[in-house]
C-alpha cells in the first residue's frame, strides 16, 4: 500500500501549474481562494527576533602567547581574544579597518597592522601600525602611510618586548625603540625589496629579498635572492649569503630562523612555480638548497616558521582554483615534507607556533581556526564553535545529528543539547559525499551518499549512533526508464531521505533533469523506482514527510512558490501558492509545519516564516528583520530545516539557528 500511495501521489504532482503572480510584494498573501478549497484567514504579522550574531566571519591574523591566551582579528572589524584554549572568545570592535597582522608581547600590550583597500578608482591604499595597551579594548594610531599594494608585499611584525619591534609592511622594513612612538624606516641596500623578516631578539635578525640584476630590460627579468643579517637592531646589515640569480620577476619569499644558528628560506616565482627550499646551520655564512621544486605550482606559500631545527612549518593558500592549499610539516629540518589538509581543499592565510607540538592556523577557506598539539599530524577547528554546515535531522528537542564541518564535508557530528555543542563522531571516506541521513533512533540511523568517482548512490547505515558505518547497498538509483531523461545512474545534485522504521523509507533523488522518487521495504538493501519526473531547468523543490501517510512538496519556478500535500487517497493537493521563492520546508507531524520563504528574490531578500498547525490548510506569518540574511548551503539546493515538536532549527552558510517558540525568537548556536 505504501508503494502504491506514493506511486499514485508523485504522478498526480506532475501536472500542476504555477500562479504568476507579482515578484517582488511587501508580504506573502494568506490565501489564493480561486485555487485552494480551505478558508485561510489573514493573520496578524509579528517580527522574528534573532539574538547573537553569526559566526560566519572571515578571519585575517592571529597570534598566541601561549596555549591558553590567544587572539583572532576578522574582517569585519572585530577581535576576538581567548582565555581558555579557544572554548570560549570574547569580542572587541577594532576601530578604522580590518586587522591584517598581530603581535602581542603580554596580555595588555600589543600591536596591528591594519589596511583599509581603495575604492574604486584609487590607486592607493592605507596602512596604519595601531598600538592598545589593555588588551585589544582601546587602539592609537603610531603610523601611516598610503601608496599601492604590492602582489608580493608581505605585512610581518615581530616586538621582543614591549619597547622593541619591527614591521614589513609592502616592502618597508620599519623599527621601533620606544614602544612605537617613533618608527624609523631602515634602508638596507639601494634598489634591494624587503619581502621577509625573521628576528630572535631585538638586536639580532635576518632579512630576504630581491634585487633586478638588469632592471632595464623588460627582456631579461631575473633578480638576485639576497639575505642580510643585523646584529645591532638594524643599524648595520650583512649580506650573509651572497646572491643567487633567480628568475621571474614576481617571487614571494619567506625566512626564518630557529636559532641563532639554524635557518631557512622558501622562495617561489611567477615563472617556473617551483618552491625552492634553502638551509643553513651557520646562521646564514653559507646556506645549501635542499629543495628545488617543493609544492610546484598555483598554490602559493603564506607563512614559513620553524620551532627548532627540525620542526617546522609552511602554510600555503589554494591559488588557482581548484588546486587545494595546507599545512606543509617537516620533522627532519626541510629535508621532507607532508601536505596536511589536502584533501578537505584547506587554504591557510596566517600561522602562529607555540613549541614543537603546538601550532594554530587560520583556514581562509572555511574562515575557521585550527589547532594542533601533535606536531600538525592533527587538526582541530577551535573557532567557530563545532557544528554541521550542510545537513542536520533531529530525533528529539535534544538530540540530533548533521552533515559536516568547516573542515571535512564528509563528517558526522552529533548533539544531546539541542544543538548548542556538537562532536563529531565519525568521517567517511574522501570521496564519499554524504547527502542525507535519517535515524529512527539514538543509535539507528542512514545515510545517502554519492560516491564522486563512479557517480552512484550508495546506502551506509550505522547501529552505534554514527561512531562506525556499514555500506548497506550501492547504485541505489535504478536507471532511467524514461527516454527523455538522460540519467542513466548519473551524478547527484540533491537527495532527500526519510525512514520512517528500521525497514520502511522513502527517497528522493534530482539527478538533473529529473527528480526521481525511490521506496524500499527492506532497510535498503534493494530499491524501487516509484515515479521520474521531468524537471524545469532553474527549478526547486523539497519534500518533506513526517510519515508514510503525510508529505508536502514545495517547488518553486520563475520566482512563483506552489505548496501541495499528500490527502488519503494519495493524490497531491494544492494548499498554497505565490510569488517569491521557497527556500526550507520542515513538518514535525502531520499538522505542523513550517516554510521558508524568500519575498524578494530577484532584488535584496527578504525573508518570512510561515507556520501552519492544521496540516498546511491555514498559515500565520512572521518576518524577520531586514538586516537579516540567510544563504543557501552550496550543493544542497537550499536552506536545512529540522523540527522537533515547537522547536525549530534553521541551517544556512551563516550558521545554525534555533528557536523554541515556534519562530519568533531565534538564537544563533
Amino acid at each position: 500500500m505504501f508503494k502504491q500511495i506514493l506511486a499514485v501521489a508523485w504522478s498526480l504532482a506532475i501536472g500542476l501549474v504555477l500562479t504568476a503572480c507579482s515578484t517582488s510584494p511587501s508580504h506573502y498573501p494568506k490565501n489564493t481562494a480561486q485555487q485552494v478549497t480551505s478558508s485561510i484567514s489573514p493573520m496578524p504579522i509579528e517580527e522574528a527576533k534573532v539574538q547573537g550574531t553569526s559566526q560566519s566571519q572571515i578571519l585575517t591574523s592571529i597570534d598566541f602567547l601561549k596555549s591558553q591566551t590567544g587572539w583572532v582579528s576578522t574582517m569585519n572589524n572585530q577581535l576576538l581574544k581567548t582565555r581558555d584554549g579557544g572554548r570560549s572568545w570574547a569580542h572587541v570592535a577594532i576601530p578604522d579597518a580590518p586587522i591584517q597582522k598581530l603581535d602581542f608581547v603580554n596580555e595588555q600590550t600589543g600591536w596591528a597592522v591594519v589596511v583599509q583597500f581603495p575604492p574604486n578608482g584609487s590607486q592607493d591604499t592605507t596602512f596604519e601600525i595601531l598600538h592598545t595597551i589593555d588588551g585589544g579594548s582601546d587602539w592609537t594610531t603610531q603610523w601611516t602611510h598610503n601608496g599601492p599594494t604590492n602582489w608580493n608585499g608581505q605585512i610581518q611584525l615581530y616586538f621582543s618586548n614591549n619597547q622593541h619591534g619591527y614591521a614589513l609592511i609592502e616592502n618597508q622594513l620599519l623599527s621601533t625603540s620606544d614602544g612605537g612612538d617613533h618608527w624609523n624606516t631602515l634602508s638596507v641596500k639601494d634598489g634591494f625589496q624587503v619581502a621577509s623578516i625573521s628576528f630572535i631578539s631585538q638586536s639580532a635578525g635576518w632579512i630576504a629579498g630581491y634585487e633586478p640584476n638588469d632592471s632595464g630590460n623588460p627582456n631579461n627579468p631575473n633578480s638576485d635572492l639576497e639575505v642580510f643579517q643585523t646584529i645591532d637592531s638594524g643599524q648595520h646589515w650583512d649580506n650573509s649569503m651572497g646572491s643567487i640569480s633567480i628568475a621571474g620577476t614576481q617571487h614571494w619569499m619567506g625566512i626564518s630562523f630557529s636559532d641563532a644558528s639554524n635557518g631557512w628560506l622558501f622562495d617561489k616565482d611567477s615563472s617556473d612555480l617551483a618552491g625552492k627550499l634553502f638551509h643553513t646551520t651557520d646562521g646564514g655564512m653559507s646556506w645549501s638548497q635542499i629543495q628545488d621544486s617543493l609544492f610546484s605550482g598555483r598554490i602559493y606559500p603564506s607563512r614559513v616558521e620553524f620551532s627548532n631545527a627540525n620542526d617546522g612549518y609552511i602554510t600555503f593558500d589554494s591559488g588557482a582554483s581548484p588546486l587545494a592549499g595546507g599545512v606543509a610539516v617537516t620533522h627532519d629540518g626541510g629535508s621532507s615534507f607532508v601536505l596536511i589538509g589536502k584533501d578537505q581543499a584547506w587554504s591557510m592565510k596566517d600561522l602562529a607556533v607555540l613549541s614543537k607540538a603546538e601550532a594554530w592556523a587560520i583556514n581562509d577557506v572555511s574562515a575557521s581556526l585550527l589547532h594542533t598539539t601533535d606536531g600538525g599530524t592533527t587538526w582541530t577547528q577551535v573557532y567557530p564553535a563545532l557544528e554541521p554546515t550542510r545537513g542536520l535531522t533531529f530525533l528529539t528537542d535534544e538530540i540530533g545529528f548533521g552533515i559536516g564541518t568547516r573542515e571535512n564535508a564528509n563528517a558526522i557530528v552529533q548533539t544531546n543539547d539541542g544543538g548548542v555543542h556538537w562532536q563529531e563522531v565519525s568521517v567517511l571516506p574522501v570521496g564519499k559525499e554524504v547527502q542525507a541521513l535519517s535515524f529512527t533512533d539514538q543509535l539507528h540511523g542512514d545515510a545517502a551518499v554519492v560516491d564522486q568517482n563512479s557517480s552512484t548512490e550508495i546506502l551506509y547505515q550505522t547501529n552505534d549512533g554514527g561512531h562506525s558505518w556499514t555500506q548497506i547497498s550501492q547504485n541505489v538509483l535504478p536507471a532511467s526508464t524514461d527516454p527523455k531523461s538522460n540519467n542513466q545512474g548519473g551524478l547527484f545534485d540533491h537527495t532527500e531521505l526519510r525512514f520512517f522504521d528500521q525497514s520502511h523509507a522513502i527517497m528522493t533523488v534530482k539527478t538533473f533533469p529529473a527528480v526521481e522518487l525511490l521506496n524500499t521495504a527492506d532497510g535498503g538493501r534493494s530499491w524501487s523506482l516509484v515515479q521520474e519526473t521531468q524537471i524545469k531547468p532553474g527549478s526547486w523543490w523539497q519534500i518533506n514527510f513526517s510519515s508514510a501517510d503525510h508529505g508536502w512538496m514545495l517547488t518553486t519556478s520563475d520566482t512563483n512558490v506552489s505548496l501541495q500535500s499528500l490527502d488519503k487517497t494519495g493524490a497531491w493537493q494544492l494548499v498554497w501558492s505565490g510569488p517569491g521563492w521557497g527556500s526550507g520546508l520542515v513538518f514535525s507531524s502531520s499538522q505542523v509545519g513550517w516554510m521558508l520563504l524568500d519575498t524578494n528574490p530577484l532584488k535584496e531578500p527578504q525573508f518570512v516564516l510561515l507556520n501552519t498547525t492544521d496540516g498546511g490548510k491555514n498559515w500565520s506569518e512572521t518576518d524577520f528583520p531586514q538586516s537579516f540574511h540567510l544563504n543557501f548551503i552550496p550543493g544542497t539546493d537550499g536552506i536545512k530545516m529540522a523540527a522537533a515538536g515547537k522547536t525549530l532549527w534553521i541551517l544556512s552558510v551563516d550558521g545554525l539557528l534555533k528557536s523554541t517558540d515556534g519562530g519568533l525568537t531565534w538564537v544563533y548556536q
